[in-house]
């Protein structure tokens, strides 16, 4: 069964039961465009990671193929 833990910025982060090492299975999952029904994307390490995750969305959307930590401008570091 999952629990739903968080749901935000187009994500969910579930519990899904445990693994065979009694640790929990999280999971990051994205709303598909044409079933509308949520989809795993990514299979967390631990909790640390799913925590990090919640606590950063642009690394959400690193770990989902996103475009993630766009600058607002760029500066050509050969300049003086």
């Amino acid at each position: 069964m999952m629990d739903v833990i968080l749901q935000q910025n187009g994500f969910r982060y579930v519990q899904n039961g445990t693994l065979e090492n009694g640790k929990g299975d999280y999971r990051l999952q994205v709303m598909s465009e044409y079933s509308k029904r949520w989809i795993d994307a990514y299979y967390f390490d631990n909790q640390t990671q799913m925590d990090m995750a919640i606590e950063d969305p642009e690394y959400a959307k690193w770990l989902t193929n996103q475009p993630c930590y766009i600058k607002d401008h760029a500066i050509n570091a050969y300049e003086v």
